[in-house]
C-alpha cells in the first residue's frame, strides 16, 4: 500500500481520500449502496460522462474550452433516431451520425485553430447551432422504437458487467497510451504549456488544435449514441448536463484549466467520484436542486484544498532554497 501511495501525486492522493471518504460514508448511512446491482448502476452511470469527459480533458489540455459537448450529444442522438426512422439500418445511422459529429468537431477546431476565435466564444456559437440542428431534426419530439440489438449497447451486460463499461475501459487505455507514450500526446501537453514555445519546437499548432476538437466531438457523439441506447429514446436534450459535469470532473481530476497539465487517470477518478456522489444522493432521495448544490460544495472544497496545498508546497520549496 505504501508503494502505491508513493507513486501517487498530491492530487491523486486527495482524490483517493475523497473517494474512500464518500464510499465509507455511504456504506455506513445507506445499506443498499454496496449491493451488487447498485455498484453496477454506478459503473453504468459513469460511462457516458466518462466518455465525454475524456474529450473535454483533451481540449482543456491545449488551453482551450469546448462549450458544445452537450449539444453534440443531443445532435448525435437525434441524428441516429431520424436516420433510423427514415429507413436506414441502425448501425449505418450510428456511423453517419458519428461522422457528422466528427465533422462538427473539425469545424470547432477550424474556428479556434485557423480563425483564432476565442475557444469559449467559438464553441458557444456552435453549441447554439448544434442545439438548433437537433431541435429542427426532431421537431422537439422524442424518437423511440429502436431495435433490441442497438439497445444492448446501453442496457446489456456481459458477465454481470455493463457493456458500455468495456467501451469506456478501451477508450481509457487507448487515450492513456496516446497521451503518455505517443507523439501526439506530447504535442498536446507542450501546446497547453505555451503555443509560442510549441511553434519553436516545430509543432503544427493549428493541426493539433483541430485534431483535439475533432476528437472531443467524436467522443461526445459516441456518448450520445450510448445515452440513446440506454434510454431507448433519441432526444435533443440528451446529456444536457454533461458538459458542466464533464468540466467539473476534469477539474476534480487535476487538469489545469490553463492547459498543459492533467492525466487520464485523474479524470476517470473524478468521474467516478461524481457518479458515486450522484448515486448516493439518489439513494437518499435528495432533490435535484439540493443535489446540484451538494455536488458544487464537494467540488469547491476539493479545489480549495488543492489550491491551499499547492501554495503550501510552493512556500516550502522557497523556504528550502533560502536555507
Amino acid at each position: 500500500m505504501k508503494k502505491i501511495t508513493k507513486n501517487l501525486d498530491g492530487n491523486d492522493r486527495l482524490l483517493l481520500i475523497v473517494f474512500l471518504g464518500l464510499t465509507i460514508f455511504l456504506t455506513v448511512t445507506t445499506p443498499e449502496f454496496l449491493a451488487f446491482g447498485n455498484l453496477m448502476r454506478i459503473l453504468q452511470q459513469m460511462c457516458e460522462l466518462g466518455i465525454v469527459s475524456l474529450g473535454i480533458m483533451l481540449v482543456i489540455l491545449t488551453g482551450g474550452f469546448d462549450m458544445s459537448s452537450s449539444a453534440m450529444i443531443g445532435m448525435t442522438s437525434v441524428m441516429v433516431g431520424v436516420l433510423f426512422k427514415g429507413g436506414l439500418n441502425i448501425w449505418a445511422s450510428v456511423l453517419i451520425s458519428l461522422a457528422a459529429a466528427l465533422l462538427a468537431g473539425f469545424f470547432n477546431g477550424w474556428l479556434v485553430g485557423e480563425l483564432k476565435i476565442a475557444p469559449m466564444l467559438a464553441t458557444l456559437g456552435t453549441m447554439t447551432l448544434y442545439q438548433g440542428i437537433a431541435l429542427a431534426l426532431s421537431k422537439g419530439d422524442a424518437i423511440s422504437g429502436f431495435p433490441e440489438g442497438f439497445l444492448m449497447l446501453g442496457q446489456g451486460y456481459l458477465a454481470g458487467i455493463p457493456l458500455q463499461l468495456f467501451l469506456l475501459a478501451g477508450l481509457v487505455i487507448l487515450m492513456s497510451v496516446v497521451m503518455n507514450k505517443g507523439r501526439f500526446g506530447r504535442k498536446v501537453y507542450l501546446l497547453g504549456s505555451g503555443p509560442v514555445g510549441s511553434r519553436f519546437a516545430g509543432i503544427n499548432v493549428k493541426k493539433t488544435i483541430i485534431l483535439c476538437y475533432a476528437s472531443a466531438a467524436l467522443l461526445a457523439g459516441l456518448s450520445g449514441v450510448v445515452v440513446t441506447s440506454r434510454l431507448a429514446t433519441a432526444r435533443a436534450d440528451a446529456g444536457a448536463s454533461y458538459m458542466f459535469e464533464g468540466v467539473a470532473a476534469v477539474m476534480l481530476g487535476g487538469t489545469d484549466l490553463a492547459g498543459g497539465s492533467g492525466k487520464v487517470s485523474g479524470t476517470i477518478i473524478g468521474v467516478l467520484v461524481f457518479a458515486i456522489l450522484g448515486n448516493g444522493l439518489n439513494l437518499n432521495k435528495i432533490s435535484s436542486l439540493k443535489r446540484q448544490m451538494l455536488i458544487g460544495i464537494v467540488l469547491l472544497a476539493v479545489l480549495l484544498i488543492r489550491q491551499f496545498s499547492g501554495k503550501l508546497k510552493e512556500r516550502r520549496m522557497i523556504s528550502g532554497q533560502n536555507k
